[in-house]
């Protein structure tokens, strides 16, 4: 039996769920939340205007996910607290740009489903 044979016969397939890397656009619930499923997608966008925070649904299955969620702000915007599985660097609190127009970023890892590292880099233009 060749090299090449014996290489096959160790590999093993492993079924992996294909995940979009188009961003999913999530809307805004009646509770002025973004409900972001993280079993959806890897990437996201929202458009927010007005009081807003974000509403996470995250398993098992997505830890080691990492990907990002782009905020793009359609009116002035007043952000809530993030969700406490959210961790930023230093646990500092987020200094969202906040004028209407202004386009961010908030990359993530997902370390369990009760810690996600977030880093959030504003304004760009």
């Amino acid at each position: 039996m060749g090299i090449l044979n014996k290489i096959k016969m160790a590999l093993t397939k492993i079924t992996q769920a294909l995940i979009s890397a188009t961003p999913t656009t999530v809307t805004k619930n009646g509770s002025n939340q973004f409900p972001i499923d993280f079993s959806e997608n890897i990437n996201f966008v929202i458009e927010p205007t007005g009081v807003w925070t974000f509403a996470i649904t995250v398993a098992a299955a997505q830890v080691g996910q990492a990907g990002n969620i782009v905020i793009k702000n359609t009116g002035t915007t007043t952000p809530g607290t993030l969700p406490t599985e959210f961790k930023t660097p230093n646990s500092e609190a987020i200094a969202f740009q906040t004028d209407s127009g202004d386009i961010s970023i908030m990359s993530y890892f997902v370390v369990s489903t009760s810690v996600i590292l977030v880093n959030y880099v504003g304004n760009f233009g």
